[in-house]
């Protein structure tokens, strides 16, 4: 996920300083999920409401483990932590922030974790294709996705599908 992340940070013209923090940062932003039973994180089927509930509280989380913190970086992870799973519209959570409301670095990162859970195999779905995956992040621009960003999201899909094939070499030369 950060790989996308990094890319799209790049393509907006991010500068070195702010691209480091986004590569480091955007690898936190689940850690908030270490207060997620694993009975929820590794469930097979549909999440009931109340497990919704709490495993939307892994944002919240995430960001109060960084909030004190006065190194950029670490501000950075809490405060992706907490806005990836805003929305564009505001209807995400867990605050229903809304368009640039939502921090840079968080847009940057609701776009890259969403690409990397469509492409991705879970307990749960199979794994979609890139053109899939790339259709219904198009499909979302405006909605949940910062129509700006979704912009140069598409203008770097050649780098996106190379960095979707390196990491299922990775993920194949691993299993």
């Amino acid at each position: 996920m950060s790989d996308y992340a990094v890319a799209i940070a790049e393509a907006l013209d991010l500068s070195v300083e702010e691209t480091d923090i986004m590569r480091y940062a955007s690898m936190m932003h689940d850690i908030g999920k270490i207060g997620v039973p694993d009975s929820i994180l590794d469930k097979d089927g549909a999440l009931t409401t109340e497990e919704r509930k709490i495993m939307q509280r892994h944002t919240i989380i995430g960001g109060k483990l960084f909030a004190t913190s006065k190194f950029p970086m670490v501000k950075s992870a809490g405060e992706i932590a907490l806005t990836h799973h805003e929305k564009y519209d505001g209807t995400g959570y867990p605050r229903g922030l809304k368009g640039k409301n939502i921090p840079l670095n968080g847009r940057i990162v609701t776009i890259a974790d969403w690409f990397d859970a469509l492409v991705s195999k879970r307990s749960y779905k199979k794994a979609w294709s890139f053109e899939e995956a790339v259709k219904d992040i198009e499909e979302r621009s405006g909605t949940f996705f910062d129509p700006d960003i979704i912009k140069v999201f598409l203008c770097i899909k050649p780098t996106l599908k190379k960095l979707l094939r390196a990491n299922q070499s990775i993920e194949s030369a691993i299993a």
